[in-house]
């Protein structure tokens, strides 16, 4: 199967099964440990936010949570939507999804753009909080929130490529569906945003989420300091701080960041600040 095929064919199965509310995704690999730690101890609704404000994946078992039980929200940030599933209900997604294991590649290249993808995201939506303070919106949350759930197609799309991987594997196919580390990061780089739009569409998320996927990249000026541009701002941050997905233009990037600087009405040595940030 090529590359074109096969994009369309894991957008399609995406589709489907967040349609029909059977998309089960692991959690990113960064905050296992921690929640199997409050499981063991006293778990609290405070202590997850933080986490569900980072890693969209943890978001969306809540957002499906709510859907089954005809409590569809509106949720603008990790905090409103983590009071609204509560601590009991909390405490069993958290209970489910940290059981869920992932396959990991037998490919050391491949492995080492999976953590990229996790890294990417969780520090997109790290930046996007950041960028929103230095240009000073009232809702870094909601900012840091949108950030979030907006990079969820990449390690969502990784997921997908990786039980596939392990399938061929097993059929002893591996060449057919052309998983080898270049048609990998293709596919991430290809597919992330739809995959994205298949996963959040059965949710009623932030409109600001939406906008962000039909154009993550590009500015709008016609709004300068909004949700979405301080989360576009974000992704470009991430990337000057090395922790973009790879293949990104560092000429685009860094005049990106300039521009975003002057749209959000920002310091001028705040992209330096940003960027180091974000290194932490």
């Amino acid at each position: 199967m090529n590359v074109d095929a096969l994009a369309e064919a894991l957008v399609g199965v995406v589709e489907k099964k967040a349609a029909a509310g059977q998309l089960e995704l692991p959690l990113m690999p960064t905050f296992k440990t921690q929640l199997i730690s409050m499981m063991q101890g006293r778990f609290e609704l405070s202590d997850v936010v933080p986490i569900m404000s980072k890693d969209a994946l943890l978001a969306l078992e809540c957002l499906r949570h709510l859907g089954r039980i005809g409590r569809p929200p509106v949720a603008p940030d990790a905090a409103s939507l983590a009071q609204a599933v509560g601590t009991t209900a909390m405490r069993q997604i958290v209970g489910a999804v940290v059981r869920r294991r992932h396959q990991e590649s037998r490919d050391s290249a491949i492995r080492q753009i999976f953590e990229r993808i996790c890294s990417n995201a969780l520090a997109v939506a790290t930046a996007a909080h950041h960028v929103a303070v230095h240009a000073a919106l009232p809702d870094a949350e909601v900012v840091a929130f949108c950030g979030a759930l907006s990079s969820v197609g990449a390690p969502a799309t990784a997921f997908h490529l990786l039980d596939l991987e392990r399938a061929a594997s097993r059929s002893r196919s591996r060449g057919a569906v052309g998983l080898n580390p270049s048609a990998f990061l293709e596919m991430i780089h290809r597919v992330s945003a739809p995959v994205a739009c298949a996963i959040l569409a059965p949710y009623r998320v932030p409109p600001a989420v939406r906008e962000i996927l039909e154009d993550p990249f590009e500015y709008d000026t016609s709004e300068r300091k909004s949700v979405a541009n301080c989360v576009r701002m974000g992704r470009y941050v991430a990337v000057q701080a090395g922790l973009g997905l790879g293949g990104e233009d560092p000429a685009r990037v860094t005049a990106s960041l300039l521009i975003g600087r002057s749209l959000l009405d920002m310091r001028d040595d705040s992209v330096g600040f940003l960027v180091e940030a974000a290194r932490q």
